[in-house]
């Protein structure tokens, strides 16, 4: 919790992709330039907190008694897809740019809005919630295609003084999984203020003993909706660079930018 200063954020990224340069033949009768195709999956995640609201959510409120915890500060967005597509690259830098179709498999994106906030009162007798938000989510039972869109990927590189060990430098800049999706899915809207003073047992347990959830879901304002929306696949724009100080060894430096809130990304390493 200490390390947390007033926002947390936590996300990630797995990929994987295949990506085939023709070098043989000519695109249009241009000799140095080059047809390519490409194919992956990819997913991604990312989620911010407010310190007094993860504080709520890991430790509970008996440290926030009379005080109001925001709860705006909570978003979070997963999502995964597939694609497949070309372009054309030139085959003395290969530098390239591709377009890609994209097959949607998974998305859902919880957005707080403000005033969402958790009030407990100085004598601890009572919680006052006021939630107010969207949650989009695509169907769970709809593992292979939930939505379609495109994406954009392209890297222009430039090399100073080439072939020159201690002088080389490859230069890059690139714009990778820039793109929309149209996805198919439900929306849950949110907006309604709450004082919850306890449960009566009697009311939420059912004949067999057990809690009956639903009783405890009706409490819940929520109104829900099947439409179709457009969100961005949440790509990036980076710079690098390649320095060859060594006949066999290169060392590499690279700032990716993702979009807000997500800080951007710094890779240093060799290569052999």
């Amino acid at each position: 919790l200490n390390a947390i200063d007033l926002l947390g954020l936590a996300g990630g990224e797995a990929s994987a992709h295949v990506r085939y340069y023709g070098g043989k033949d000519s695109l249009f009768n241009t000799k140095k330039l080059g047809l390519m195709i490409q194919a992956g999956t990819r997913y991604w995640m990312s989620g911010t907190i407010g310190k007094d609201a993860f504080q709520l959510l890991s430790l509970g409120n008996s440290d926030l008694v009379g005080d109001s915890v925001a709860l705006s500060t909570i978003q979070a967005e997963a999502l995964g897809y597939q694609f497949i597509g070309g372009g054309i690259f030139d085959k003395r830098t290969l530098s390239f740019f591709s377009v890609s179709l994209v097959n949607g498999l998974l998305h859902n994106q919880l957005q707080m809005g403000y005033p969402a906030s958790f009030y407990t009162s100085a004598d601890a007798d009572s919680i006052e919630i006021s939630y107010q938000g969207q949650y989009w989510h695509t169907q769970a039972d709809r593992k292979t295609s939930n939505g379609i869109g495109i994406v954009f990927d392209g890297e222009y590189n430039y090399c100073a003084s080439p072939g020159i060990v201690g002088k080389e430098i490859l230069s890059s800049i690139g714009i990778r999984n820039l793109g929309w999706v149209k996805w198919n899915s439900n929306v849950n809207v949110f907006d309604s203020s709450y004082v919850w003073t306890g449960l009566d047992l009697n009311s939420v347990l059912s004949d067999t003993g057990t809690l009956n959830l639903e009783t405890i879901q009706d409490s819940i304002q929520m109104n829900q909706a099947s439409l179709s929306y457009w969100r961005p696949t949440r790509g990036s724009i980076y710079v690098r660079s390649i320095y060859s100080f060594l006949p066999k060894w290169k060392l590499r430096m690279q700032m990716e930018f993702f979009p807000a809130p997500v800080n951007p990304l710094l890779l240093a390493g060799f290569i052999w």
